[in-house]
């Protein structure tokens, strides 16, 4: 049980202190947008260290989640804490003692995590001892310093709980107040390597494995984000986060100097992430998923979901076949390279469905051109052969005027009759 005193203490902590940790500015008439919603108009107001939205009604007992307008009430809407938890974060920041209750019954830990800690620093010296799974990390581009930073790891066998993890490479995942909660292990296959594997299966009429495997028992995967604890100060200091869809993506990005990137681990964003985004100060969000059509199909459900939480959201649209983590190697991590390819390819969500059904039938258009070509280039030589077997030189002169007048929307003057079909070719292809 929390003490009076102490919730009276933090309550009377300053509210605008309390929103600015959170990377929400306040305007010098004690409004601003509201960070519950999408306020487009500065709609909320701090008065007498107690806040009210005029267009959510945020502090009243008519909104859902923000119903007492206090100091603890804004961390636990703005942290998505409960009542326990913000007060132990507004503690930290003030360097008061956090309440100790000597009344509740023990929490049995959860076996999964009984001992994570452990098991994460074993997974990581397994990974340095094994020059196999280090030379693989650095072909892909991760680095020893990356290895160290983001404590990859190895799995092993030696417990029942992690076994999942055996001979893959480990992924550590933190909450957004860095605690350990879970590993992710992935195959240490390069592709060709992966696509041998799961034909090698399917031929045998099994079922192959997969190339992320996450705990799955009692353990809600998009609940988190991969990077969210140290990409938080960045999302706060630019008011915008990357999201991405996989682990490599966010190492590369935060390589090359995205530093508020973070990955939905290849799952659509939901609403626990959005609360939690929002709650790091973002206020845009840039979606990066993979070129395909499964990631484009993707990030349409993400921009609907998103917007209605009150985000701006762009896209970047990657070419065909391309992810974050390839975009990173390509341009060799030059800040100013990347920034410049994202650019260029970032699309405003209203914008984003059109470009994407342009993107999707492309496939159709080209392949439909390239079959018009081929008929071209026939159609040409069989001109030019007929063209070839008039003897009269001054009758073949008036065949290539008609030739001419009869193709004259597609090739300009009778000039092409005469390129070898090698030029002609070229020139269609181009």
């Amino acid at each position: 049980m929390v003490p009076q005193e102490l919730i009276d203490e933090l309550n009377a902590k300053p509210i605008a202190d309390v929103f600015s940790r959170y990377g929400h500015s306040i305007g010098t008439d004690g409004t601003y947008a509201c960070p519950f919603h999408g306020d487009k108009v500065p709609s909320m107001q701090i008065k007498e260290n107690t806040f009210f939205c005029h267009t959510c009604f945020a502090g009243s007992a008519d909104h859902d989640t923000i119903k007492s307008p206090s100091a603890i009430s804004a961390v636990m809407g703005l942290g998505n804490y409960s009542f326990p938890q913000a007060v132990d974060e507004m503690c930290s920041w003030y360097g008061i003692t956090p309440p100790q209750s000597h009344n509740k019954k023990p929490v049995k830990l959860d076996p999964f995590l009984d001992g994570i800690l452990i098991a994460e620093e074993r997974f990581h010296q397994n990974l340095l001892s094994d020059h196999g799974k280090i030379s693989y990390l650095l072909a892909r581009g991760i680095t020893l310093h990356e290895i160290e930073t983001w404590r990859l790891g190895l799995g092993d066998s030696k417990e029942k709980r992690y076994a999942y993890l055996n001979d893959r490479i480990v992924f550590p995942l933190k909450d957004e107040r860095g605690r350990l909660v879970s590993f992710t292990g992935r195959l240490a296959l390069t592709s060709d390597e992966l696509k041998g594997l799961q034909q090698d299966f399917r031929s045998r009429g099994e079922r192959p494995p997969p190339k992320y495997l996450d705990r799955v028992k009692n353990f809600i995967k998009n609940d988190y984000l991969f990077g969210i604890d140290r990409a938080t100060i960045a999302i706060r200091s630019t008011k915008e986060a990357y999201i991405t869809e996989g682990w490599t993506d966010v190492i590369s990005l935060h390589r090359a100097g995205v530093h508020q990137s973070v990955s939905s681990m290849g799952l659509g964003l939901s609403e626990r992430q959005l609360d939690m985004l929002r709650s790091s100060g973002a206020k845009r969000l840039v979606l990066i998923r993979d070129g395909d059509e499964a990631g484009m199909k993707a990030m349409l459900r993400d921009i609907k979901r998103a917007q209605a939480k009150g985000f701006d959201v762009s896209v970047v649209l990657l070419d065909q076949g391309m992810d974050a983590d390839d975009a990173c190697r390509l341009l060799e991590y030059d800040p100013f390279r990347l920034y410049n390819y994202f650019l260029e390819r970032t699309y405003p969500a209203h914008v984003y469905p059109v470009e994407a059904a342009i993107r999707q039938s492309q496939g159709d258009v080209d392949h439909y051109l390239s079959l018009y070509t081929s008929a071209r280039i026939r159609q040409a030589e069989a001109v030019r052969l007929a063209i070839d077997g008039i003897e009269d030189p001054n009758l073949r002169i008036i065949s290539k005027e008609h030739a001419d007048h009869r193709l004259n929307a597609e090739r300009g003057t009778y000039s092409w009759l005469q390129q070898p079909i090698h030029q002609l070719t070229n020139n269609q292809t181009t």
